[in-house]
C-alpha cells in the first residue's frame, strides 16, 4: 500500500512514501542538487546527474552541453 502524506503548506494530498520533501521543494524554491558540469542547481537529483541534457542536441534547462 502506498503512503499517503498532506502537505502542510498547500493541504495537497502526495502519493508514496518520501516525495512530500520533493514537493514542499516547490513552494520554498529550494534546489539542492548542482550538475558538477555546469553547476546548475535542481529540484531533482537525476536532473543534476545529466538528464537535463537531451541526448547532445540542443542544451535544455540549464544549458548545459557536456553529454554523459
Amino acid at each position: 500500500a502506498k503512503a499517503f502524506q498532506k502537505c502542510p503548506i498547500c493541504e495537497k494530498v502526495i502519493q508514496g512514501a518520501g516525495k512530500l520533501p520533493r514537493h514542499i521543494r516547490t513552494h520554498t524554491g529550494e534546489k539542492p542538487y548542482e550538475c558538477n558540469i555546469c553547476n546548475v542547481r535542481f529540484t531533482r537529483y537525476g536532473w543534476a546527474r545529466g538528464l537535463h541534457v537531451n541526448l547532445g542536441a540542443a542544451p535544455r534547462l540549464g544549458g548545459c552541453t557536456q553529454t554523459w
